[in-house]
């Protein structure tokens, strides 16, 4: 007998919903079986199969909601266009419990009810709702149990060497019939080793190996360009060096639901492959981690760009603060304003933030041989700077004198007061008073040594950093000699600062601050006009 609530379920307006993943493969739901089994269900309580909502999500789990067919569903019930949904199983609809009860005791509340084949649930009752909250509990206990032998499955076969046979393959590599198993893309496998080449040998930074795959016109396996995330990544893919390694990164969901992916210590699996064939050898790929580590703590350091290729980058500034990046227009290299980047051409508001990299390059070497490429020149500024220590030193050791001779005199009055104390000079509540107000000032006196002592170490350690600063000044004479990455790395450490700007107007100069390292505010470099040819 039918109750008030089965009265108020149209024939034409119940759906049915069929879920599959291939998770589930051996637990004997698969979609035909569902789907014949909930038609027929449907046909015996007198309604009407209805072909438009009939929905499937074929290969999606039952952790989450966010599923195509399930959306489409979700949808009509809101509309108010579907009186009951029937499921095979519970665990068919969802297997969170907590989705599972939001979506069927508060969502589809007054909305929709829900009957399942092959287990008592039918939300029209008390009864019924309990069943459900029951067996939606069960659902959930069997996803964590789903999700666990999943889980040592996979890490038993990654202990084993054997890939992963997920359905995305890395750039460079290509699937074959076994699953797990990748060989050598003759095309793209190359264009892989000579990436590492370039990042070992040539010190190309990431941005590089993007302009170079664009340029060669090269497909990024996702998207139109190369985007610095992928690339960051698969230069420290180790699947590259035949190895894989499982465990060592955890996802962090953040409020703005982005992944971020938090680096653990020990990995959990670090095994050789023997199902992905090597594209570069370990030795080298364990060089680019180093190098790669190195530009990271540079510029958590610094808070500039790393090494490169382009001689200013990370090191040179706009004259409105901003920092400088690369731009390639008409075939040359230009360097443009961040600020006029990010915010359009009203970001660099005095200058128009775009010099041409040829010319200012070419400006910044010519002062730089100019100021340290003479000897006399490099002699002077090796004289003033020794100057400067010494003075620096004598001033601080003298201080140091002063202070060990007066902790020297705390020492004896001390001496003096307790010898007097002990034959009855003085009462105990005077040397206690006495000895206190000593002992206050003995613990300033040592951390007035302790920190003209750490001032002199600093002092000691500065002089040793510029005498090593100005023997390499030597290599300036092979300045032309020198690799683009050698010459930037001498370039940043002998710079203070380096200004560039071209003025608003047509053809206007453009103009070089430089603050060299030894050099006194009075003899930094003014601003050197450069030749505009060519200029945006």
């Amino acid at each position: 007998m039918k109750n008030e609530a089965d009265s108020q379920i149209r024939p034409d307006r119940v759906a049915i919903y069929i879920r599959w993943s291939t998770e589930e493969q051996g637990d004997g739901t698969t979609l035909a079986e569902q789907r014949e089994g909930s038609e027929l269900y449907v046909r015996s309580q007198g309604w009407f199969v209805n072909p438009d909502l009939v929905f499937i999500d074929d290969g999606y789990s039952g952790g989450t909601l966010d599923r195509p067919a399930m959306s489409q569903l979700r949808e009509l019930v809101r509309k108010s266009q579907v009186d009951c949904v029937v499921v095979f199983k519970i665990d068919r609809l969802s297997r969170n419990i907590v989705d599972a009860t939001q979506l069927v005791l508060v969502e589809w509340k007054d909305k929709c009810h829900l009957r399942c084949v092959r287990q008592p649930i039918d939300t029209t009752s008390e009864t019924g709702r309990m069943i459900f909250s029951i067996l939606a509990t069960f659902a959930d206990f069997e996803r964590a149990q789903i999700r666990e032998r999943t889980f040592s499955g996979r890490v038993r076969r990654l202990k084993e060497g054997k890939a992963y046979g997920g359905p995305q393959v890395p750039f460079g590599l290509m699937a074959t019939g076994e699953p797990g198993v990748r060989a050598l893309d003759p095309e793209k496998a190359p264009i892989v080793a000579e990436m590492f080449r370039k990042v070992r040998e040539e010190r190309a930074s990431v941005m590089d190996l993007a302009q170079w795959l664009d340029s060669l016109g090269i497909a990024p396996p996702v998207g139109k360009m190369w985007r610095y995330n992928s690339l960051r990544h698969m230069l420290s893919n180790p699947i590259y060096a035949g190895r894989i390694v499982y465990g060592r990164e955890d996802g962090k969901r953040l409020a703005d639901r982005r992944h971020r992916p938090v680096r653990k210590g020990t990995p959990l699996v670090d095994v050789q492959a023997v199902t992905v064939p090597a594209i570069v050898p370990p030795e080298v790929f364990e060089e680019v981690q180093a190098i790669i580590a190195d530009r990271c703590a540079f510029h958590k350091r610094t808070k500039r760009a790393s090494d490169g290729v382009h001689l200013l980058s990370g090191i040179a500034k706009c004259r409105c603060g901003g920092g400088i990046q690369v731009h390639y227009s008409r075939g040359a290299k230009y360097y443009i304003c961040s600020h006029r980047i990010n915010y359009g051409p009203k970001g660099c508001p005095a200058e128009n933030g775009v010099v041409l990299a040829e010319k200012v390059e070419a400006a910044v070497v010519n002062d730089l041989l100019d100021v340290y490429g003479g000897v006399h020149k490099r002699e002077q500024a090796a004289s003033q700077v020794f100057a400067q220590s010494s003075v620096e030193t004598k001033t601080v050791q003298r201080e140091m004198g002063k202070v060990k001779a007066e902790l020297q005199k705390t020492e004896k009055r001390l001496s003096e007061l307790r010898a007097a104390a002990s034959v009855g000079d003085l009462t105990l509540v005077e040397w206690r008073e006495l000895r206190a107000a000593i002992e206050e000032r003995q613990a300033e006196i040592v951390k007035r040594r302790d920190e003209l002592q750490a001032r002199l170490d600093r002092v000691s350690q500065q002089r040793a950093d510029e005498q090593l600063m100005l023997d390499r000044l030597a290599q300036l004479d092979r300045w032309n000699e020198m690799t683009p990455p050698q010459q930037k790395e001498l370039l940043r450490e002998l710079a203070e600062r380096i200004e560039l700007f071209k003025p608003k107007g047509h053809r206007q100069p453009y103009q070089v601050h430089i603050t060299w390292r030894f050099m006194t505010p009075d003899q930094t470099t003014p601003y050197i006009p450069a030749d505009t040819e060519n200029a945006l």
